[in-house]
């Protein structure tokens, strides 16, 4: 008898004992799952051959006596960014492009100018992942051409905060520095604290990139106290790493080192431990820098044995685009 396949997904995750979570791992999220099981959506082939896999089961196996998905079922095009989004935060960047070419053609995306401008973000933001930049800009721009022409200034924005995420990252300081206080000067107040926190960290970039750090350093503290007023640590560690690199390269050590600290706890909070040892070591530095190797030998033993970083490796962030 032929059964959905969120039905037949629900029943063999019960027969081999694992939860949502544990179907859900490494894959997509846990209301993804829940989801499909409960017929809400249709998964992409790309997902269901990752969900036959950690069934145990070749995809033939899996799509057997399956009924064909309603057309009210198979597409959400929230639930494709959530898709999207996990496998950036996974760093699977060539399943999450693969993901997008298999939809860029859907009806119910090229319809309508928004969502072909989010979904071209995404795919600008991807190739910038993995260091193909004339292809992320290429698509930066049509997201661009496509935010335009849907006029939501939520859309617009943030395929500006990407773009000029970009040209930080292949060193074109200048003209990022440009498209950040355009932005600026143009940016709805009502829009999201989030999407002000990147615009002013992109900005931060930017400046550093041209060695103004004391302009980085004005902006970026009025920033870390605005998100605590707001109970906000959205890229709370980043900007305080940023802060404290300004200071170390201003030579200011004993200012850089508290920053460096609220770095080192964000990021341990967060479980992010490549980046809180990062700091860490930033710190130790500095230390160093002042003869503090009496005060803290153990800061100083982990500088002095383990190899110098790139401050840029602490400040990326997926978030940053």
């Amino acid at each position: 008898m032929k059964e959905p396949i969120g039905a037949k997904i629900l029943k063999l995750r019960m027969r081999q004992g694992l939860t949502q979570v544990q179907l859900a791992k490494g894959i997509c999220d846990r209301s993804h799952i829940s989801m499909i099981e409960a017929g809400k959506c249709t998964p992409s082939i790309l997902l269901l051959e990752k969900i036959a896999a950690r069934l145990q089961l070749a995809l033939p196996d899996l799509l057997q006596e399956v009924t064909p998905p309603s057309r009210e079922a198979s597409f959400s095009f929230d639930l494709l960014i959530e898709h999207i989004a996990a496998l950036i935060h996974d760093c699977q960047y060539y399943d999450g492009s693969v993901l997008i070419r298999k939809h860029l053609r859907h009806p119910d995306i090229v319809e309508s100018p928004s969502k072909m401008a989010v979904l071209f973000r995404y795919a600008g933001i991807l190739e910038a992942l993995k260091e193909q930049y004339e292809r992320a800009e290429a698509h930066l721009r049509k997201a661009h051409e496509y935010a335009e022409e849907c006029r939501d200034q939520q859309i617009l924005a943030e395929v500006n905060i990407s773009l000029g995420a970009l040209k930080n990252l292949i060193g074109k300081y200048e003209k990022s520095e440009a498209i950040y206080k355009k932005l600026l000067s143009s940016i709805p107040k009502e829009l999201p604290l989030s999407t002000h926190t990147k615009i002013y960290y992109g900005l931060g970039r930017a400046l550093y990139g041209q060695g103004k750090f004391h302009q980085v350093v004005r902006i970026l503290i009025t920033r870390l106290d605005q998100l605590l007023k707001n109970n906000s640590m959205f890229m709370y560690g980043e900007i305080s790493a940023l802060i404290a690199a300004c200071y170390e390269k201003m030579n200011i050590y004993d200012q850089a080192i508290p920053y460096y600290e609220k770095a080192v706890a964000y990021h341990t909070f967060t479980g992010n431990v490549e980046k809180a040892s990062l700091s860490h070591h930033l710190i130790s530095n500095c230390y160093l820098a002042m003869d503090c190797q009496e005060k803290d030998a153990t800061f100083s033993k982990i500088a002095v044995e383990s190899p110098q970083f790139d401050h840029q490796d602490l400040f990326h962030s997926s978030q940053y685009f």
